[in-house]
């Protein structure tokens, strides 16, 4: 059985193809909804892959964070940082 994430994906990419007034996800049998479930892990897994080295870039974004705030929470922003510097960047937010 799928995630949730990963449905809510699936979901999405069905409705951003076929419009809004496409048939309820709900209503579709599985193995209509089985495509979209695959391109949501395919695409969940070039999000991970872009995620497993850092780039320089990255790296230099998350070095500048940190020297700015010095705070136990540093952590959080310093990571959203580094995905903002990534390949991903933008749609990291």
């Amino acid at each position: 059985m799928p995630s949730k994430e990963l449905t809510n994906a699936a979901k999405a990419i069905y409705e951003s193809r076929n419009g809004a007034r496409c048939k309820p996800w709900s209503q579709l049998p599985q193995s209509h909804q089985a495509p979209y479930l695959d391109d949501a892990e395919a695409a969940r897994k070039s999000f991970f892959a872009a995620l497993q080295e850092p780039t320089e870039g990255m790296y230099q974004a998350g070095i500048k964070y940190h020297d700015i705030e010095k705070t136990p929470s540093v952590y959080f922003g310093l990571f959203r940082n580094m995905l903002a510097a990534s390949a991903l960047g933008e749609q990291s937010e």
